[in-house]
């Protein structure tokens, strides 16, 4: 099984959040499934879903208020 904070990822302060939540989101999905108590496995993987699901969120929520404010510039 991978180790992603064996990298050195987590604990490196000039990587960003939004890299190392990348990088735990593909550890768990290369991961998630092996883990040896199968919930445990099973709640990696919807916590990785329900974060990625936020980040898209978030996303579309920052482009909107770019328009946004793009707009009233005008």
């Amino acid at each position: 099984m991978g180790h992603v904070a064996g990298c050195g990822v987590l604990s490196s302060d000039d990587i960003g959040d939004a890299a190392k939540l990348n990088a735990l989101q593909k550890f768990i999905k290369r991961n998630g499934h092996v883990h040896p108590a199968v919930q445990v496995g099973q709640i990696l993987e919807r916590y990785r879903l329900l974060l990625t699901k936020a980040i898209h969120a978030e996303r579309g929520a920052l482009n909107r208020a770019q328009l946004q404010a793009a707009y009233v510039e005008q």
